[in-house]
């Protein structure tokens, strides 16, 4: 038989162990530790969409619909046609020389002959921080007239009894009264009247012969002239409106004669010389208002009432005449057609 030889087999095992011991060491596996990564930084730009919060349109009236357009508490309705109530002679306009200004027109048919109307004007303003309105030189304002809600139902009754305080079976004693003393009580003696009569101060006699009166001033036989009554004036205080005459443009040199109802005047026609020029003297009782050449008047102060203004006719014939009536702290607006200086003068500035 073969026989092994004991130093390679002890070679062989210690070399088996030396594989081994590599294999088990902790220093000497393939196996990385387990440990916690370092965070890597992007060098990078991000961009990020910010949520807008819709911005809220604060609340405006619509650009078709004027803000006097409604309901007030001064009894206006003011509607969008242009009207104003509910009869149609009663308009509105926009004043383009001011914001929020509007002029209340009333033209309303008169009594008179010749088809004349009675044509007045307030102006109204709009106050866009309150909501509400007044007339030009009024302190008073006038809120929006608010419908009154609908009532909302009622809930069912619910009936309560209350039960009744049973009346007690036996009598309540009652609190005795005061007796009625047996004797008469003695009354205030009352002061006598005096025996004597007291003498009453003489009046003083009536003279026997009558008084001599101042003898009165003989009415004369004849008709005294009365001065010439003095125009109306302008302005005064308290109580006045104001006037603006519009004409559409008739040249230059042009005016209106305005008196005042039961104001004894002359004919229009009769203020006028041969050659076309006003007599003065014969003005007495009107008042002059010149028409400029954009055929405007300025505006003229006048005391309430009833006022008749006259625009002559330039060939002399029947002068145009407008009605009219002033109120305190309104405007008044009256218009002419003034035909006979268009005609002769080639229509004009145009109306």
């Amino acid at each position: 038989m073969k026989k092994w030889n004991a130093t390679g087999i002890l070679t062989v095992l210690v070399s088996g162990m030396v594989v081994m011991s590599g294999c088990t060491g902790t220093g000497s596996t393939g196996v990385a530790p387990d440990t916690t990564p370092t965070p890597q930084i992007a060098d990078e730009t991000v961009t990020v969409t910010p949520t807008l919060t819709p911005a809220i349109s604060p609340a405006s009236t619509p650009s078709a619909r004027d803000p006097i357009i409604g309901s007030w508490l001064n009894g206006m309705v003011f509607y969008a046609d242009g009207t104003v109530g509910s009869d149609g002679n009663i308009t509105w306009k926009v004043n383009g020389n001011a914001n929020y200004s509007y002029f209340v027109i009333s033209d309303m048919p008169s009594q008179r002959a010749n088809n004349q109307r009675n044509v007045t004007a307030t102006e109204w303003i709009y106050n866009p921080f309150s909501d509400k309105i007044y007339q030009r030189g009024s302190s008073e304002t006038f809120s929006r007239e608010i419908p009154a809600p609908e009532p909302a139902s009622l809930p069912p009754f619910t009936t309560i009894q209350t039960p009744i305080t049973a009346v007690p079976t036996s009598g309540a004693p009652v609190a005795a009264t005061t007796a009625v003393p047996p004797d008469k009580t003695t009354v205030a003696t009352t002061t006598p009247v005096p025996a004597t009569r007291v003498t009453v101060a003489a009046t003083t006699t009536v003279p026997a012969t009558g008084i001599t009166v101042a003898a009165t001033t003989t009415e004369p036989a004849s008709e005294v002239p009365v001065a010439a009554i003095t125009a109306v004036p302008l302005s005064a205080e308290g109580g006045t409106g104001s006037l603006l005459i519009h004409t559409g443009g008739l040249g230059n040199d042009v005016t209106v004669f305005i008196a005042r109802e039961g104001t004894a005047v002359l004919p229009v026609n009769d203020l006028y010389d041969s050659s076309g020029n006003v007599i003065e003297s014969q003005t007495s009782g009107y008042i002059q208002v010149k028409i400029l050449p954009d055929g405007n008047s300025d505006t003229v102060s006048l005391v309430s009432g009833n006022y008749i203004a006259y625009l002559p006719d330039k060939n002399g014939r029947e002068p145009e005449q407008q009605s009219f009536t002033i109120n305190a702290n309104c405007n008044t607006v009256i218009s002419f057609s003034g035909y006979s200086y268009r005609a002769s003068s080639g229509g004009g500035c145009g109306g």
